[in-house]
């Protein structure tokens, strides 16, 4: 009888064990992905998927977290309070620093065309940048834009002096001649450009250096990839609803990031480049442009000293949830 109890506890323990997994997996289901985001007008598109309730319809159990800064948005996702985030090349870089994230890009949103910029005041060219202060957000993609535009101007990176700056700061800070240059993009380049600060180089000039990607955990991609797929549809819905209403459209971005309708509109037509579905499988294969855009950034990185770690040999693109997407 001993044995037998034995036995019956034991078949008890693993029930009790098999349905505090299926529990597990039930609540983890039900707990939406946390995708986080900076301000920058391509990434309301998330915002009018969310109001517009597409998320919903295409079966997305996301939550949009949106946090000021781009350097908010990395450290949050390095804490694990975030599933995925909107981003660039270079967080992603900085975040494989850390071995003990796998982040993964899923999804390639738009190519920055000129909307990420150097301005000025009292310089008129990229060499005489040389010795001058330039207000940087820390860990954002304004550091490849620098280094592409130094190198292309035969400057050197230690020949500048790097400040710095919160994006939200540097309007004040080259007004009061704290910084000579700024490195930004909108809504934060749009009240700096009003003052006739002088541009002097943007993204436009350098294809590929910037691009706006949705990053996720592999841990993600592989245990949540209908809500993903779900996310990228409706991301693609809100796309093409903004293209059939772009007054109504814009006026809600406009109001969301303090800027001017006409000025985003501006940001969408002409300073960054949405990119078709049709291309985000051929984007994300192994050795796509995304994969060889990520190894020239982080060339430019490493030469500049501003990654140190080892050299991953996991892959750092997936294709997975736009190829599930698409079978929705």
């Amino acid at each position: 009888m001993r044995n037998g109890r034995s036995s019956f506890g034991a078949l008890c323990t693993a029930l009790v064990g098999t349905a505090a997994i299926v529990l597990s997996c039930v609540r983890e289901a039900d707990v939406p992905l946390r995708i986080g985001i900076a301000p920058w007008p391509p990434y309301e598109l998330l915002y009018l998927a969310q109001e517009n309730g597409f998320l919903g319809d295409e079966s997305a159990n996301v939550h949009i977290v949106e946090l000021p800064t781009q350097h908010d948005v990395r450290h949050a996702y390095e804490r694990g309070q975030l599933d995925g985030i909107l981003a660039t090349q270079i967080e992603l870089l900085l975040l494989r620093e850390r071995r003990d994230l796998a982040p993964v890009v899923s999804y390639v949103l738009d190519h920055s065309t000129g909307g990420d910029v150097i301005l000025a005041n009292g310089v008129s060219t990229l060499a005489g940048l040389r010795g001058r202060r330039i207000g940087i957000e820390p860990g954002s993609p304004g550091i490849l834009l620098l280094l592409r535009a130094l190198a292309s101007a035969g400057v050197a990176v230690h020949d500048v002096q790097r400040i710095p700056l919160d994006p939200h700061r540097m309007s004040e800070a080259i007004a009061s001649g704290a910084v000579d240059a700024v490195v930004s993009y909108p809504p934060f380049s749009t009240p700096i450009e009003r003052t006739g600060a002088r541009r002097l180089f943007s993204s436009a000039q350098a294809p590929d250096v910037i691009s706006d990607l949705l990053i996720l955990e592999k841990e993600v991609v592989r245990s949540r990839t209908a809500d993903a797929a779900g996310l990228v549809r409706a991301i693609e819905r809100a796309i093409r609803w903004r293209a059939e209403h772009l007054d109504e459209a814009h006026a809600v971005m406009a109001r969301r990031e303090g800027i001017a309708a006409s000025e985003v509109a501006q940001v969408l037509a002409n300073e960054i480049q949405l990119v078709p579905f049709e291309t985000q499988t051929s984007l994300l294969e192994a050795d796509g442009r995304v994969a060889q855009a990520l190894r020239d950034a982080e060339r430019l990185l490493r030469e500049a000293g501003l990654l140190r770690g080892a050299v991953r040999d996991d892959s750092a693109v997936t294709a997975r949830v736009v190829v599930e997407a698409g079978r929705g």
